[in-house]
């Protein structure tokens, strides 16, 4: 190329540069603005997600340390809220709230009675089981639940039922295994814990006890029966609430003013209800605190407050009095005072043991040829009508009605029956539980030792008085009936079964106290003696493993019904009924 077209094309060159610019530095610097906000939108991005994880952490601390406190703040809540409302009634109401570890939150005394019950006690933090204790233990102190009759009410309000009936159940047995003779009555009350229907001064179960009774007799007063005991409520029930009772306290003034001791503060009283007795009444004792041994003793009317029976001016003579002082009619007898009789006090009743005399002299036998003896006063609305004597021999049973005052035969029925076919053993005499044990025992070849006894009563079978016995001996078990008069043995029945079967009760492995010391459980809660006590049977059972003696009993006009732990004697269960 020649040195001419060389600068043309130099020039040219120019020209074109100068004509169309080069865009490079623009399009990197177009291309620049971009990265710079990518980077910019690249940190932006950055810092967001570093505040984001922060307040992420933040937060996830801050819920864990709610969460943290929401849990202290619920248990704490869960420590102080009332799950269940456990009432003791007796006189003195007292009433603890419970929480779900059954740890008292509080206890507070109902009634001024109940004041005295709770003085210096700090039960606020304590087991349940504990606190109970703590309060049978202050009632006994002060002179509660120490009497043959006197009962406890235990109520257990809930809305959790399973839960309030194993409250119940544990607290029935805790009071039971602390008193002797008091009843533990007890019930379940499904209102939720402090929401319940109760009055100033009268707990749930008290007033629960109340509206039952008022549901038998509508006219009867809330106010009034609140002011019962609870004893005297739960008789009241039984006896289908036919009106309002006077009162303990009433019933011992009307006794003092037929005493005519109420201007003298020398006599001090005590009173026990009987108003699911015929008729409906309080038993009073009037003494001297310095001569407890010679006590004056009442039956006042439950309903009008008259008196039945008790000496007249005690402060006389001895020989002023319609009665004795310092005894009273048994139980069973219930005499009424003669409305009809003019003069002075009552009439005299003959008496059951004279009632029973009679009528033997009249069937021309004399008790000890006799099989059984009964007698009692037989009521009706209310008054004694006339004595009830029945006896049987082997041949024949006798009914007889005999007149309260005079002694007359008002009635007499004798039913002969066939005697049994089977040989007799003796002359005829009634023989006793132990021979009707020998004679059984021998029979089956074993030793009186060696035998565990089930049952065994005393009953009639086609007309013939038996007695039945159950026993074991070893793995065999023994069905007796042996005639009680003679001895025969007129059933025999043995079951064995095979070697090696294990029964603890038999074996040695497990002593039980025997029928014996099962029926002397019995009695001694009852407040009642052997001597008083007829128609008794005893049983040994097994409930869910466990071993129990089944006792039952009539006297003084009720009928007793026991289980009684077959290993420490202890009562599992007691019930009476009219």
């Amino acid at each position: 190329m020649s040195e001419k077209d060389t600068k043309l094309k130099q020039r040219l060159w120019t020209a074109a540069e100068h004509a169309a610019p080069d865009p490079l530095e623009r399009i990197l610097s177009a291309c620049e603005e971009p990265r710079k906000e990518e980077q910019q939108m690249k940190n932006a991005r950055t810092t967001n997600s570093i505040r984001r994880r922060w307040v992420s952490l933040t937060a996830a601390a801050m819920l864990a340390v709610l969460v943290g406190l929401g849990a202290g703040i619920q248990g704490w809540r869960s420590g102080q809220t009332v799950a269940s409302v456990v009432s003791l009634d007796v006189n003195p109401s007292i009433q603890l709230q419970v929480n779900r570890k059954e740890r008292v939150l509080s206890a507070e005394p109902l009634n001024a009675d109940a004041w005295t019950i709770l003085k210096d006690m700090e039960l606020e933090g304590t087991q349940l089981n504990v606190a109970v204790n703590a309060i049978v233990g202050s009632l006994l102190q002060n002179g509660y639940l120490a009497e043959a009759g006197s009962a406890i009410l235990i109520s257990v309000e809930d809305s959790d039922a399973q839960r309030a009936g194993r409250l119940e159940a544990e607290l029935n047995q805790t009071v039971s295994a602390a008193v002797e003779k008091a009843v533990v009555l007890s019930q379940v009350l499904t209102y939720d814990a402090g929401q319940t229907p109760g009055t100033a001064g009268v707990s749930a179960g008290k007033a629960a006890l109340v509206q039952s009774i008022q549901a038998l007799n509508g006219s009867l007063v809330f106010e009034d029966l609140a002011a019962l005991s609870v004893e005297e409520l739960w008789q009241l029930r039984d006896a289908g609430a036919p009106g309002q009772p006077i009162g303990m306290a009433e019933a011992a003034l009307a006794a003092q003013a037929y005493a005519n001791v109420l201007e003298t503060d020398s006599f001090v009283w005590e009173a026990d209800a009987e108003l699911d007795e015929i008729p409906a009444h309080y038993e009073v004792e009037l003494y001297q605190p310095h001569n407890k041994d010679l006590k004056y003793e009442y039956r006042v009317d439950a309903y009008t407050g008259e008196v039945l029976t008790g000496p007249a001016n005690i402060l006389q003579t001895a020989g002023d009095s319609t009665e004795t002082p310092g005894t009273a009619p048994a139980p069973s007898q219930k005499p009424a005072a003669d409305t009809a009789g003019t003069g002075s006090g009552t009439r005299s009743l003959i008496g059951e043991a004279q009632a029973k005399s009679i009528a033997l002299r009249h069937a021309g036998l004399q008790e000890s040829g006799t099989l059984y003896c009964n007698v009692w006063a037989e009521y009706d609305e209310g008054r004694m009508e006339h004595y009830e004597v029945e006896f049987g021999t082997d041949s024949a049973r006798y009914e007889y009605e005999i007149g309260l005052y005079d002694g007359a035969v008002l009635k007499s029925e004798q039913k002969a029956f066939a005697a049994p076919s089977a040989p007799s053993a003796s002359s005829g005499t009634a023989i006793s539980e132990a021979r009707a044990k020998e004679i059984a025992f021998a029979h089956a070849g074993v030793q009186a030792a060696d035998v565990v006894m089930e049952q065994m009563k005393l009953d009639w079978e086609d007309g013939v008085q038996v007695y039945e016995l159950e026993f074991r001996a070893g793995n065999t078990e023994y069905e007796y009936e042996i005639a009680a008069a003679g001895g025969a043995v007129l059933k025999a029945e043995r079951d064995t079964e095979p070697a090696g079967t294990h029964h603890p009760e038999s074996g040695g492995h497990v002593s039980h106290i025997g029928m014996e010391a099962a029926k002397a459980a019995a009695l001694r809660h009852a407040g009642v003696a052997a001597g008083d006590a007829w128609d008794m049977k005893c049983e040994l059972d097994c409930d869910d493993g466990r071993y129990l003696y089944e006792v039952e009993f009539d006297a003084g006009g009720l009928e007793y019904e026991y289980e009684i732990d077959a290993e420490t004697g202890a009562v599992l269960k007691a019930e009476r009924d009219s």
